[in-house]
């Protein structure tokens, strides 16, 4: 029979389907999860468009008439096909008939809460006359080899659909959410997302996945440390006592590791090492994704990565080692034979954005909101995460509130999809406990290496009482005073505050090299300080927000830190003194106002900060060795308070499939975001030549016609991560002056010719010094 059906204008639908079901059993075979499923997945593959053979959608793709919106609709008969399907022949209880309906009839959307999914979308008579417009004929023809092509006829779709949907709505609904739970929320995420890579797979690339080959050996760190000069000196023996330790704890079976080593340990090295060989011991891992808490230190990490690779002489090609973030490059590079090929921008787009790689390096934002989300984009990969192992470095960076949501998930994502996970930080926050074996750590003599160090001295004798911030820089004078030589780090809670101090000392000591940092500051810059602070620290002062704490590999003589959380106390503390050079650095906390409450006010939650003072008002010192049990104390405290609600409500409305109520803000319901942020805008700042070159490149893409509006799309996507190096956020009050150009999406301009009124090449954007306080 010959097929003239098409799903896309340059795709036959039979293709098509085809296509997507060869893709998606693919994917489904390597993983070997839900083994049981192939027939409630294979029938869900061939039957997602087959509401596409309808005259009113061939009409609309085709482009050969005016359609009425809804009768060209695909998914819902598609759906309610799968469901009738997957009842009468399948035998599947109404549960999973209904989740396999949820999948196709959302595969084009985001999900909403489950008893509105279960809910029509069309009307009774939209539906029959779809119904009535479908060509079964090729539909059968299609299906022949998968399905059971005799149930598929106009007549049994109304006998169905009289019998399984009364009132609109797919039988049993209500009954149906007392048997949803967390097991259900994975279980319908990781079908949706296979259907959705499936699909989306063969319409961009129009054949069969690339298969990830390989490329990662379990010997290559070990390769890589050869390399190094042997240097005998304490820190160096606790590196290389510490990475022999953790491999020879790893266990095949256990599911959830920790590696806490003091800063500067090796951490990277280390935890990059025990992933290849567990990987190795493990056949069915696929993938290692390594996770970081934002974009600004991916960079620094996946060079390391790149490095290992050179030196056992890999090409780190895109399918073997891929960043992926908002700012990541779209450009997919791989190996044939002997060649470098890159993909086309279509391809180089789905294949990052979808994790088609062997090795990962990425956000926390990006993994846990695969992991939580409503977002259709986002769950693209989800069926990724299977068979993985998942370093999370820094991960007391997951705010508190959400530790309880933490533990649940991953203790039983990691059961039902094969998940490692690995976490890894100077501070371990108490998520799972080690006392009760919920998760096996690595650096067993973690308590030796932190007694090893005493690099740091925590000076705590000002919490006593507040000091206002005029008291502060006269106190910091004074120090510089004494001891002109030492290069000096001042970390505050708010950028207004950072701005008043930098602003004091340019003006009483103008001679020194006096160094501001902030998001204030466009990312061009604030690299290159520093890049200069790291290459010659000597004798600088650097003033900055807390941004310094993330990951930002400078080391100066002595900090002084604004009062913060005692996990962001000890990221301060790790910007001084990293390498052991000898002498004891001191980090000084003091509790700093202005005119009105404490600048810590302004950004952590009091309840945080009770336990800090409750701990550091002890005595007035503290030395680095004791840094393990006083973050254990701290997080014992936090882990007593409750501070869970969020994670309470939101494990009760994914375990109901209630995904607008868990992760959207709707009539007050909670939402997951893991980073908080105030409303802002983002804003270009014409800075230098090449920023007007990228200005005028992204005013020619907007300009010119592109047959394919997918093209324009990644041009513009590829484009937005140039001009992130010269993009900040700004509230929008302080922004409303500049000049807007809605063609950009929403960006605010700053052009050459004002920037001087809004930018400052010391201090960045400039604000209204009429708000009380300035904060991201």
């Amino acid at each position: 029979m010959e097929c003239n059906l098409r799903s896309h204008p340059d795709r036959l639908l039979k293709e098509h389907l085809h296509g997507a079901l060869s893709n998606g059993m693919g994917i489904f075979s390597r993983n070997g999860i839900y083994p049981n499923h192939d027939r409630f997945l294979s029938a869900i593959l061939i039957l997602h468009d087959l509401g596409k053979a309808s005259d009113f959608f061939q009409h609309y793709i085709l482009d050969k008439e005016p359609v009425n919106e809804k009768l060209k609709r695909h998914a819902e008969i598609s759906a309610l096909w799968f469901y009738f399907y997957a009842i009468e022949l399948l035998e599947l209880s109404p549960k999973y008939s209904a989740l396999g309906y949820i999948i196709i009839k959302y595969h084009h959307a985001d999900f909403i809460n489950f008893n509105k999914m279960c809910i029509a979308s069309l009307a009774s008579d939209e539906i029959f006359k779809i119904n009535d417009h479908i060509n079964y004929d090729e539909i059968q023809h299609i299906i022949q080899d998968t399905l059971e092509i005799s149930f598929f006829n106009k007549e049994n779709f109304i006998r169905c659909y009289s019998e399984y949907t009364p009132k609109g709505s797919i039988k049993s609904e209500i009954k149906l959410r007392k048997q949803l739970s967390l097991d259900e929320y994975l279980f319908l995420n990781y079908f949706f997302s296979i259907l959705l890579t499936a699909d989306k797979a063969d319409a961009i690339m129009h054949r069969e996945m690339p298969l990830i080959k390989g490329g990662w050996k379990k010997q290559f760190v070990d390769v890589y440390k050869k390399a190094f000069k042997a240097n005998g000196n304490v820190l160096n023996q606790l590196r290389n006592q510490a990475y022999d330790e953790i491999e020879s704890n790893l266990e095949n079976q256990t599911r959830l590791f920790s590696i806490n080593l003091p800063t500067g340990g090796g951490k990277t090295l280390s935890v990059l090492n025990a992933a290849l060989k567990l990987k190795s011991q493990a056949p069915d891992v696929q993938r290692i994704i390594y996770c970081l808490p934002f974009t600004s230190v991916i960079d620094q990490n996946a060079q390391v990565f790149t490095d290992v690779l050179k030196d056992n002489g890999v090409k780190a090609s895109s399918d073997i080692l891929l960043k992926q973030h908002h700012l990541a490059e779209l450009s997919y590079t791989y190996k044939l034979g002997d060649e470098d090929k890159i993909h086309s921008s279509k391809d180089s787009e789905f294949l990052t954005e979808g994790w088609e790689s062997e090795f990962i390096t990425t956000t926390f934002y990006q993994l846990l909101h695969t992991l939580l989300s409503d977002k259709n984009r986002i769950l693209r990969k989800f069926h990724h995460l299977t068979n993985s192992i998942i370093i999370l470095d820094e991960v007391q960076a997951i705010p508190h509130k959400f530790w309880e949501l933490i533990r649940q998930v991953f203790s039983k994502s990691a059961a039902m999809l094969n998940i490692r996970f690995l976490f890894v930080t100077a501070t371990m926050p108490l998520i799972f406990s080690e006392e009760d074996n919920e998760i096996k750590e690595l650096a067993v003599s973690k308590h030796h290496y932190f007694n090893l160090l005493s690099r740091i001295r925590l000076n705590t004798a000002c919490l006593a009482e507040s000091m206002h911030l005029d008291s502060f820089n006269k106190l910091v004078i004074g120090d510089i005073e004494q001891s002109p030589q030492k290069s000096r780090l001042i970390i505050l809670n708010t950028i207004k505050s950072a701005l008043e101090v930098f602003n004091f000392l340019k003006k009483c000591l103008p001679e020194k090299n006096i160094v501001f940092l902030s998001s204030n500051i466009i990312p061009k810059q604030r690299l290159d300080r520093i890049h200069d602070i790291k290459s010659n620290p000597k004798g600088k002062i650097v003033v900055s927000t807390q941004l310094v704490e993330a990951g930002v590999d400078i080391d100066l003589d002595v900090v002084y830190r604004d009062l913060a959380p005692l996990d962001s106390i000890f990221q301060a503390c790790g910007r001084c003194n990293r390498n052991n050079d000898g002498n004891k650095s001191e980090v000084k906390l003091f509790i700093l106002t202005g005119d009105q409450q404490p600048f810590y006010s302004y950004i952590y939650d009091d309840v945080l900060i009770d336990a800090t003072l409750s701990i550091l008002k002890q005595k007035e010192q503290f030395d680095e060795k004791e840094f393990l049990n006083l973050s254990r104390e701290y997080f014992n405290k936090v882990s007593n308070l409750g501070i869970g609600k969020e994670s309470d409500t939101i494990l009760k409305n994914m375990g109901y499939l209630l995904f607008k109520n868990a992760f959207n803000e709707n009539n007050g319901n909670v939402i997951f975001k893991l980073i908080e942020s105030f409303p802002v805008v983002s804003t270009f700042i014409e800075y230098d030549e090449n920023a007007k070159k990228i200005y005028q490149k992204y005013t020619d893409i907007l300009q010119t016609e592109y047959s394919d509006p997918f093209q324009r799309r990644v041009e513009l996507k590829t484009l937005r991560r140039e001009m992130a190096s010269y993009m900040i956020n700004v509230p929008e009050k302080n922004a409303k002056n500049a000049g807007y150009d809605e063609r950009l999406g929403k960006i605010w301009f700053v052009t050459s010719l004002i920037v001087d009124n809004h930018y400052d090449q010391e201090t960045g954007f400039k604000r209204d010094q009429e708000v009380p306080d300035y904060i991201f």
